[in-house]
């Protein structure tokens, strides 16, 4: 029995995208296998691009964020859930200070003009 998952993104109120997952039966250890992805869009509608650098990656102590515009807001967020850098502005570059976090996996999370960006940063 396949079981099909419809999800319907709008991006800043012109862009129209959707994701369809379907999802087979369990295989012989037991796991629920993805058949297949398909991503979908209106015929003729673009989704805008946000072009950020987030570098250096993996950091070491200090990383940084250009390409920003406007009112923005940059989280990075440790492997718990927990915000442990947060920084609201105006400014197109940004250099954010890592050196006291610990090394592992963190997301650092972008609110840019109505839009989020979400990168995986890693910590020596």
């Amino acid at each position: 029995m396949k079981r099909y998952i419809f999800i319907l993104i709008c991006l800043s109120g012109t862009t129209l995208c959707g994701l369809t997952l379907s999802i087979g039966n369990k295989d012989s250890t037991g796991v629920t296998a993805i058949v297949s992805t398909t991503i979908a869009s209106e015929k003729g509608m673009t989704v805008p691009e946000i072009n950020l650098e987030i570098y250096p990656n993996p950091v070491v102590d200090i990383v940084h964020v250009t390409g920003l515009e406007g009112v923005h807001t940059v989280k990075i967020i440790n492997a718990v859930g927990q915000v442990v850098v947060l920084v609201k502005g105006t400014s197109t570059e940004l250099e954010l200070d890592m050196s006291g976090k610990p090394s592992g996996m963190y997301l650092i999370k972008i609110e840019l003009q109505g839009k989020y960006v979400t990168r995986k940063l890693i910590k020596k």
